[in-house]
């Protein structure tokens, strides 16, 4: 065992607790040394010796560590799973190259989720000439099909990185009665691309047919571009009993089929690129996109349903109650979006002129923009329930003179929510009757009442309207 000399003054020596040890000498004159036996004393405080650290400020710590290493083994894992799928993509891709032309282009391009089979790859008619004048563009190429009308669904397909750019749908009075003409261009900037787009000529059971726009769904090293247009010919008489595309950075462009083609139901979906329609009649409208705008005219006797995000929705929409229903189901309409206004104008009618009643479902939702909804017209004894909302934006519904029934609207408590009455208006019915507006007045950002025409309430349900925002006005004119 080690021993560590302390030397103490001889006069301090009955005070110690050590064991002299007079067979060493004193390290000075008038000192004694003291040996004391035992293990080493650090005169530099330890780590026990020291405040312990908090128990808590440990936890947190590995805590955070844990996270960081979790994430980091998480990122890891995504990459290296996406770089493997790439190459398998490759791999299998440059395998099937001396295949193509094949109807198992389809499985090669992970389509197999897709419910509908390839009938046929349609075969480019090669054209080497400059694009149409489009910057970056220097190849053509061109495909052609035949879709019969009297299918029970016209339905449109893409996939892959190459899959993008614009479908038209036009009324051509030089277009076969019995079939839609499908006109593709690829328009591309480097030869190799021709050999990755595949047009397919797709079938689904149930007279259900349609085209295909494939390509590999891995990006390739090389920074290609390239553009696809779509163009749908119609025959200016066509009654298409339903239309679906699911054409992902497609823009959609509907031409101006007032008085001609008809539509069962269509449904138009996209992703990053806008829709338009100079004017659509469906009984069932259904389109979809993100990020970007959708505007147009839209006739519909069944349903409306308009989604979008981040982007504006502009349009005119004429609402028509079939009496063939027996009044038993609104006609409907959802118009929806996010940080972008909604613009409305809208008329309800009945299927046939002069005729009274009808019932109507609209809806409007955006977010952190202006709301802005007019009720042109609406039938006399008609029944509509309307909601309206945004938040951080100022909102505004005008309601059409044949309005009965009650109305609230509410913003936050330091905003007007003003009720706004146009005194003049005259009996819609040509009964002169008055309008009684009962305004319960507006308080903390609420207000509510009620309208009848004529004093008072029948026994027939009564319309409601609600406009709800926050951190602005809200105004309803009656």
């Amino acid at each position: 065992m080690d021993s560590l000399a302390y030397t103490i003054p001889n006069d301090a020596q009955d005070l110690g607790k050590g064991e002299v040890d007079t067979d060493h000498p004193a390290a000075h004159i008038g000192y004694s040394t003291v040996y004391l036996h035992g293990p080493p004393v650090s005169m530099v405080p330890t780590r026990d010796q020291t405040a312990p650290r908090s128990r808590g400020k440990r936890f947190w710590v590995r805590y955070i560590h844990w996270i960081m290493l979790y994430v980091t083994l998480v990122l890891v894992i995504l990459f290296t799973f996406k770089d493997l799928c790439n190459v398998a993509r490759l791999v299998r891709s440059i395998f099937n190259a001396g295949h193509s032309g094949t109807v198992n282009v389809v499985d090669d391009y992970e389509l197999v989720r897709l419910p509908h089979r390839c009938a046929d790859v349609v075969a480019w008619k090669h054209i080497n000439a400059p694009a149409d004048g489009l910057r970056g563009y220097v190849h053509i190429a061109q495909a052609s099909v035949e879709l019969p009308i009297s299918s029970e669904l016209l339905y449109f397909a893409s996939r892959g990185y190459l899959s993008n750019g614009a479908v038209e749908f036009v009324a051509s009075d030089v277009q076969d009665a019995d079939y839609a003409g499908v006109d593709i261009t690829f328009r591309y900037d480097d030869e190799e691309l021709l050999d990755l787009l595949h047009i397919c000529r797709l079938h689904r059971e149930g007279e259900q047919n349609g085209v295909g726009i494939f390509s590999p769904g891995w990006t390739h090293p090389k920074d290609y571009h390239s553009n696809v247009k779509i163009v749908v010919n119609l025959p200016p008489s066509a009654n298409i009993k339903a239309l679906e595309t699911h054409l992902p950075h497609f823009s959609h462009n509907v031409g101006d089929f007032r008085n001609s083609v008809i539509f069962g139901s269509a449904t138009l979906i996209t992703s990053d690129q806008p829709i338009t329609a100079k004017f659509l009649s469906a009984n069932a409208t259904r389109l979809q996109t993100s990020n970007a705008h959708v505007s147009g005219v839209f006739n519909s006797t069944q349903s409306i349903d308009i989604i979008t995000s981040n982007a504006a929705i502009d349009g005119e929409f004429n609402l028509y109650n079939d009496e063939r229903l027996g009044f038993s189901r609104p006609n409907r309409m959802n118009l929806e979006t996010s940080n972008a206004r909604i613009n409305a104008d809208i008329s309800l009618a009945h299927t046939f002129a002069n005729h009274t009643g009808g019932l109507f479902g609209v809806r409007t939702v955006t977010s952190n923009a202006k709301l802005d909804v007019k009720f042109n017209a609406a039938p006399v004894l008609s029944h509509l329930v309307y909601r309206g909302r945004t938040t951080n934006g100022q909102a505004t519904a005008t309601l059409h003179e044949t309005f009965e029934g009650t109305f609230t609207e509410s913003t936050s408590r330091w905003f007007e929510a003003g009720v706004h009455v146009d005194e003049t208006k005259e009996d819609p019915a040509g009964r002169g009757r008055r309008r009684h507006v009962s305004d319960r007045g507006t308080q903390h950002g609420h207000a509510e009442g009620k309208v009848v025409w004529g004093g008072s309430e029948s026994q027939r349900r009564m319309s409601y309207a609600e406009l709800t925002t926050t951190n602005a006005p809200a105004h309803l004119y009656l």
